[in-house]
């Protein structure tokens, strides 16, 4: 069987409308290029399908259904990214703001091992979801059990890279993938899975490790849970580790 050439969640979004048009307009040549126009006339199809049977308020319930049963069954919840989901508006898809803040000019907070992008630092961002739209969190911001974060990244032209957090209990939770440490190295790109906190204390504190190479993911995840803030290879050199720590309060 033949592999995609486009990747299925470009194609996703494509069909939700959540790609700003130059990028739209270039998924959809991809797809005639490659003779795969028939993947998004699938899934437009599907997608009209499922909201013309389902209204708003079914589709709420499925949401809250599935993060409830995920509670009973793990203690890091996760909720996949839908689009559609977010093309219809609904509760539990976050819809980001088309035009996003610009990076920071902030320093990274370790040593840099390869060369930046015009003076561009790899940087880490947490969206929070409020009744009012995603908000954006800032170093030290407050958040509370139940919230519900989507985090994005900025590569800064860096090849690789891994993001993942450790709690007040010292859980450390990876947020990319397992089996590759490959980055869109430009560009503000959104991981595809939202993020809900627990009830741990005292704070949620997220790393952003980045590399001109592949990474150890499994020595990343060990380093932290010893309770590291400053995270390096096995053979010890250092990595660029954007931090962003935000407090968790009680309700």
């Amino acid at each position: 069987m033949t592999r995609p050439t486009v990747p299925s969640l470009l194609v996703e979004k494509l069909a939700a409308g959540e790609l700003p048009p130059d990028k739209a307009e270039e998924v959809r040549a991809r797809l005639a290029e490659a003779g795969e126009l028939d993947r998004l006339t699938d899934l437009q199809r599907d997608n009209e399908q499922m909201l013309a049977h389902l209204t708003p308020t079914m589709v709420r319930r499925q949401v809250e259904r599935r993060v409830e049963e995920a509670r009973t069954v793990r203690r890091r919840r996760t909720t996949r990214w839908v689009g559609i989901l977010a093309a219809a508006g609904l509760v539990g898809a976050f819809a980001l703001p088309r035009l996003l803040p610009s990076p920071s000019d902030s320093p990274t907070q370790a040593i840099d091992e390869g060369n930046r992008i015009k003076g561009l630092q790899p940087e880490l961002r947490a969206w929070l979801q409020t009744d009012d739209g995603p908000v954006i969190l800032t170093d030290g911001a407050t958040v509370h059990e139940g919230d519900l974060l989507q985090l994005s990244y900025v590569a800064a032209g860096r090849p690789h890279g891994a993001i993942l957090s450790r709690d007040g209990r010292g859980v450390v939770t990876l947020h990319t993938a397992t089996d590759t440490t490959t980055l869109t190295p430009s560009g503000e790109q959104l991981l595809p899975f939202s993020y809900q906190l627990d009830d741990a204390p005292d704070h949620e504190t997220f790393f952003f490790v980045t590399s001109d190479r592949p990474l150890d993911v499994a020595h990343l995840v060990r380093q932290l849970e010893r309770g590291a803030d400053t995270l390096s290879r096995p053979d010890g050199s250092a990595l660029t580790t954007y931090t962003l720590r935000l407090r968790k309060e009680a309700e």
